[in-house]
């Protein structure tokens, strides 16, 4: 499938160049390099990343019609799960041998695994376990230890990416009402996320343009983006007004003007706070990852439970929040997890097909038929289900659904005039004794 929507595309390109940008800036004043030598070392990383591997892989592919989200069944969900437990295991380990905290360690863990079985729901195993090394246990490793606020607001991120993972699994199989029920939990926990931290808007956005991406396709999203947004500005409400309440009994009005302050400047005090000093290979990680993202605007949309668009829409509000603060990436630990999806859409990108063999045409086909189905079947706004057609009976004609013609009116032909008795004749006369045809 193509992409669908080019002006997001475009965008996401400009804030990954400003990122990438600023690593590598940042990675020239650590090795001191001048202002030629980072120009040329910036522009051979990418010449590299496409000459070098994209490029290669992308033909063996192409060679092999390989679909890796194909390949990636039962066998390679299993791998990625025992890799995933054996890299938690050492990462605790040596979070314990390093010295932190209990508690500190099950949450980093709790995170983790909630990530990990999300978006191996939502993409695939190997999207999760990219994104939770890139998200979860790199930023951690630097982090856990001297400023756990973002395990908070990482955690909740995760919960609230958890939600959607099982809504969606419900529409799959059908459960609407679970759905709905779903929906109304997943808007209140996003309510008190927000109210906590306003950067976790851009989970509920993210389900909101999934929703959206589903207009035609389904005619409740309406109802259930209404529903979504109720639950969750009035979670959000009301977790101000109990902040209020609990914190300043006497004035609740000033109360609640400082719960919002409180959540509106916690993401800018994570990125103004005192981080540790990222080493170099760290930033040579970032760097990769950067550029492992960029290979998503090199090939088809892949087909995923939520689409590739709408993980563009997270990233690039953390992104451009983090760019007008200034934030390098060592302060982007509560958002790096949307980067590392986005990079291991790109390594599936790098592995993925460029052609589209007959029976993922089919399958294209078959997708936009079904979804045709659904939509002129579901039940009205009104309540009343629409009934279906009757099938014809044997020897019944079928109703054409192609327009027919207008019926042509049929006109009598008249003289304009009618002429007198005496000139009504039309025969020539001919002389009987004339042989004139001999």
């Amino acid at each position: 499938m193509q992409k669908k929507s080019r002006s997001i595309w475009f965008f996401y390109a400009c804030i990954l160049c400003l990122c990438y940008s600023q690593t590598t800036s940042l990675m020239a004043g650590i090795l001191m390099w001048t202002t030629q030598t980072y120009l040329l070392v910036t522009a051979l990383f990418v010449v590299f990343a496409l000459l070098a591997v994209y490029l290669p892989v992308k033909l063996l592919a192409c060679r092999f019609y390989f679909d890796p989200l194909s390949a990636l069944g039962g066998w390679g969900r299993a791998i990625c799960a025992v890799l995933f437990f054996l890299l938690l295991s050492g990462y605790g380990l040596l979070h314990w041998q390093k010295g932190t905290a209990y508690p500190v360690i099950a949450l980093l863990a709790s995170a983790a695994i909630l990530y990990f079985v999300s978006l191996t729901m939502l993409c695939s195993a190997f999207v999760a376990l990219v994104a939770v090394c890139v998200g979860v246990f790199l930023p951690g490793w630097f982090l856990a230890g001297t400023y756990q606020e973002w395990i908070v607001a990482a955690l909740a991120g995760a919960l609230l990416l958890f939600f959607q993972a099982i809504f969606w699994f419900f529409e799959r199989s059908g459960k609407r009402a679970a759905g709905w029920v779903l929906l109304f939990m997943g808007g209140a926990i996003g309510g008190v996320a927000c109210s906590w931290d306003i950067l976790l808007v851009c989970y509920p956005a993210l389900f909101v343009s999934s929703l959206i991406r589903r207009k035609g396709r389904d005619n409740r999203f309406g109802a259930r983006i209404s529903c979504y947004l109720c639950a969750l500005i009035s979670a959000f409400l009301a977790c101000l007004l109990f902040a209020a309440l609990f914190s300043f009994r006497t004035d609740v009005s000033y109360g609640v003007q400082a719960a919002l302050q409180q959540g509106l400047f916690r993401p800018v005090s994570r990125r103004l706070a005192d981080l540790p000093v990222l080493p170099l290979w760290g930033y040579w990680v970032f760097l990769a990852v950067y550029l492992a993202s960029f290979f998503n605007l090199l090939g088809r949309e892949l087909r995923l439970s939520v689409a590739e668009e709408n993980w563009l829409v997270p990233f690039i509000g953390v992104s451009v929040f983090n760019l007008a603060m200034g934030a390098g990436p060592a302060a982007q630990g509560d958002c790096m997890i949307f980067t590392g999806i986005l990079a291991g859409l790109g390594i599936l990108q790098m592995f993925t097909s460029q052609l589209e063999t007959k029976e993922q045409e089919e399958t294209d086909m078959l997708e936009a038929q079904e979804g045709q189905k659904d939509f002129l079947t579901e039940v009205p706004a009104g309540g009343a289900k629409e009934e279906k057609p009757a099938a014809p009976q044997p020897g019944e004609m079928l109703s054409n659904p192609l327009p027919m013609p207008k019926r042509r009116t049929f006109r009598e032909m008249d003289y304009a005039f009618t002429p007198p008795e005496d000139r009504m004749g039309y025969d020539l006369s001919v002389d009987p004794e004339d042989d004139f045809d001999l």
